[in-house]
């Protein structure tokens, strides 16, 4: 059996602590569940008031539901419905009775009640993983990492007189943006890119970017090829728009004698000057659609202008076909050079990090997914959740704030899990879930909101 990990995709006051709680009180009174399924079960939030706020509402609606309080009637249609979606009958009294003998067994055991924020999670996974990870057991997760990359990017920054290489990038850096009539103040811009040092990408290649980063002479070559290839793809698309205007000049004619003629040597003077940040008109494009946009009506049933218009549409739509191919290249290029000397800066950036963190005994919550993972790789993966005296079989993530570290959390929970695991994330109020996050599940579930409600709270 597959283990899924689903998606609630929840925008503002449309239900979402209703649906986790409903998920969470299902798991506890249905037929399978022993008196202490809630050893089983965790529910990771990433705020302190989240975690009090789902705690308050499970413990509230398990009375609720125990007592017969018509607050909690919609929670005991939507366990129903629950329960009939998966071809199961729990009569109501069972659901009532399950339902108070799971809340006894809570309060008298209150430590194994797991809904907590994510960094008290991976604050205990580290405390009983020190030894194995060779951490101090008093280490500290930290949430704040923009916090920790402004302050690394501060301390580089007061001692670059004393980093001569380093030095020398940013000064490189600078020199690119005043070229290109940009503010020559990097600061920020730096911190905002900086926070790539936590996404998996990196984490999981930062030695390799490291080595060939670092490598002076294979970043001069780089360099170099990516100008050739951003100039090369320049010098193409100059070159179709001079043979455009070449043959226009054989024939003896002018991009006048067409209809609108105006907008197309615009377009080629456009070129020109500016190369490929020209937008093309819908105009231009009709012209390499059909010659006949090209001809005033007067002209349409001449053969001389049909034969010249035939031949220009055909110029045009090369011209754009050489810019579409070009562009791409262009467009690549560029960026890879513009972010080169960023990129370089990464591995600095990292460093300062961790030598921050390090000395005040501090570990970043987006570090601990990829640690984690590296440590099961060649490990029974269950070992993690042994070693904390715990037995998980079901993950509730609620929000996505850091959708870099619920990807972590599924190499985390689900390989650790195995295959008896059901994680369930509930998506960011404003913005959902993102393409990285759902593209991890196997299901998606969306609430949705209709007519005009504010609110479904």
């Amino acid at each position: 059996m597959s283990s899924p990990l689903t998606i609630y995709k929840a925008s503002a006051g449309s239900g979402k602590t209703f649906t986790l709680t409903v998920q969470y009180i299902k798991l506890l009174v249905s037929q399978a569940s022993s008196p202490t399924a809630y050893r089983n079960i965790l529910a990771v939030t990433f705020t302190n008031k989240a975690t009090t706020e789902m705690k308050d509402r499970i413990l509230q609606q398990l009375y609720g539901l125990w007592k017969k309080i018509p607050s909690s009637d919609g929670y005991l249609k939507a366990l129903q419905k629950e329960f009939e979606a998966d071809n199961l009958f729990v009569s109501e009294e069972d659901i009532r009775e399950r339902a108070g003998a799971a809340l006894k067994n809570i309060l008298h055991d209150y430590n194994h009640f797991r809904v907590e924020t994510i960094d008290s999670f991976f604050q205990s996974v580290l405390k009983n993983l020190a030894h194995e990870l060779n951490l101090t057991a008093n280490l500290q997760v930290d949430l704040n990492d923009k916090q920790m990359l402004k302050l690394a990017v501060n301390h580089i920054m007061e001692r670059l007189h004393a980093d001569p290489r380093t030095l020398n990038w940013i000064l490189e850096y600078i020199h690119e943006k005043i070229q290109d009539d940009e503010r020559w103040d990097i600061t920020r811009e730096v911190e905002n890119f900086a926070s790539s040092i936590f996404t998996p990408d990196y984490l999981n290649n930062n030695k390799e970017l490291h080595a060939i980063l670092g490598d002076e002479k294979r970043i001069k070559a780089l360099r170099a090829v990516l100008k050739d290839l951003r100039d090369g793809a320049l010098d193409a698309l100059n070159s179709a728009r001079e043979h455009f205007e070449e043959v226009i000049e054989e024939k003896n004619i002018n991009c006048n004698d067409f209809s609108n003629g105006k907008t197309l040597s615009t377009f080629l003077k456009n070129i020109k000057e500016k190369g490929f940040n020209v937008k093309v008109s819908d105009r231009i494009n009709k012209y390499a659609e059909d010659w006949v946009n090209l001809l005033q009506k007067a002209k349409q049933k001449d053969s001389y202008w049909i034969t010249l218009a035939q031949e220009v549409s055909k110029l045009v739509a090369e011209l754009l076909d050489i810019r579409s191919r070009m562009m791409v290249l262009y467009n690549t290029s560029n960026i890879a050079i513009k972010f080169l000397n960023p990129l370089r800066l990464l591995g600095i950036i990292d460093k300062e990090v961790t030598e921050i963190s390090s000395e005040s005994n501090r570990f970043l919550l987006a570090r601990t997914p990829i640690l984690l993972s590296e440590l099961i790789e060649d490990s029974d993966a269950p070992f993690i959740f042994e070693k904390m005296g715990v037995d998980f079989h079901h993950v509730m993530i609620e929000g996505e704030r850091y959708k870099f570290i619920v990807q972590g959390l599924k190499n985390t929970f689900i390989i650790t899990l195995g295959a008896l695991a059901i994680g369930i994330v509930i998506g960011n109020e404003g913005k959902g879930v993102s393409k990285e996050v759902k593209e991890i599940c196997n299901n998606t579930i969306k609430l949705p909101m209709n007519n005009k409600l504010e609110s479904l709270n």
